[in-house]
């Protein structure tokens, strides 16, 4: 299996992404500019080089964006920064030890976002929930707010989502807080380990945050997560009432993790046991623990589902498995001719799953379905 990677890897070399050569569209969602994703991965032979070249990339919009604030033009600056801030999350995609290089990276990374949050639009607080950063994201207005728990994928932090200026969460009156959980991002480079439970711990932490606050709608708080975010979700509504509604897209770590991960390239791996801090068969027994079996009949909110008919992490059958176990309404998609990151879609696939998460906070009732969407002709 190891050596069916390696020549996918070497077939790939030279395309958008060593892993996901799809990601184009997915990464756009994301705040990315198209040029410095072309630009960038075109240089891109290996994984390791990413590091390397996602910096440079950072380094360059750095320069400019101090530049435009000089010149007085503030906006400007914003977006430039948070370009920035992408290119140094991109760079620390690939980096699986806490080197005194990925420290400073990080620094330049919340330095480059605070300039984000004093000079771009939207309102934007960093918060803690437990030991761990979040930055939450207000939409206009006094509120009471409707508001999610936004959990980032394996491969993110919480600088991806929402995105600064065109927030699809904000554009709809709903309130974020992006975490950076346990294993993830900054937690991580923190020695916050990834363990069983406590992403949903965290999850709760916030949720807690969020229902003391005046403008948040305490009755009306919701979690969307993208890709091993989803899991993280569907299995924070199974031991936290208060979670109104759940989203995921793209698919995660919901069954037999140990056996898929057998299957999967081996930077994923790796990258699991840098989050979790474990290795041979602790980190064997701790992945057998991160598993939604068992446990789906303790969801009870309604939930949504979107993933990928290729998708690897979670295949159709096993969104199906999900969907028929569940105790609340769920809506399933499973989008034909798509891998893991949707990246066809994904424009698509974000509006749906905010949309509904909108529709629940607006009390409208939520219908059962497994749909497949047909691909583009």
């Amino acid at each position: 299996m190891q050596e069916r990677w390696v020549l996918d890897r070497l077939l790939r070399a030279g395309g958008l992404d060593v892993l996901w050569p799809d990601v184009m569209g997915t990464l756009l969602e994301m705040g990315f500019n198209h040029t410095d994703i072309t630009r960038t991965m075109g240089k891109v032979r290996t994984m390791s080089a990413m590091p390397k070249l996602w910096y440079q990339t950072a380094l360059h919009h750095e320069a400019r964006a101090a530049d435009e604030l000089r010149k007085g033009h503030t906006l400007t600056a914003a977006e430039t920064y948070h370009r920035a801030v992408l290119g140094l999350a991109r760079a620390r995609w690939g980096m699986f030890a806490d080197t005194a290089g990925k420290v400073a990276l990080y620094q330049r990374l919340n330095d480059d976002y605070d300039m984000v949050i004093e000079h771009g639009h939207g309102r934007i607080e960093r918060v803690t929930a437990g030991d761990c950063a979040g930055l939450l994201h207000l939409p206009d207005g006094p509120g009471p707010h409707p508001a999610v728990v936004l959990y980032p994928g394996m491969d993110m932090t919480k600088e991806y989502l929402p995105v600064p200026g065109r927030n699809v969460f904000a554009e709809r009156g709903i309130a974020v807080l992006a975490l950076d959980p346990p294993g993830h991002g900054f937690s991580a480079l923190q020695g916050i380990k990834l363990t069983a439970r406590n992403v949903e711990e965290t999850g709760s932490r916030a949720i807690d945050l969020l229902t003391a606050r005046a403008d948040i709608d305490a009755a009306r708080v919701g979690v969307f997560g993208i890709g091993t975010g989803g899991y993280f979700g569907f299995s924070l509504a199974a031991q936290d009432n208060r979670v109104m509604a759940v989203a995921g897209v793209e698919g995660g770590f919901f069954y037999d993790n140990v056996q898929m991960l057998a299957d999967e390239p081996p930077s994923r791996r790796a990258r699991l046991g840098y989050m979790t801090g474990l290795d041979g068969a602790a980190f064997d027994e701790l992945m057998t623990e991160v598993s939604i079996a068992g446990r789906e009949k303790l969801i009870t909110c309604p939930s949504m589902f979107l993933v990928g008919e290729w998708d690897e992490l979670t295949p159709p059958a096993e969104a199906r498995r999900l969907a028929e176990a569940v105790s609340g309404p769920i809506e399933v998609r499973i989008y034909e001719d798509e891998g893991h990151v949707l990246g066809g879609v994904m424009h698509e696939a974000m509006r749906a799953a905010v949309d509904w998460l909108a529709d629940r906070f607006a009390g409208r009732t939520p219908v059962s379905t497994v749909d497949i969407v047909a691909a583009y002709t």
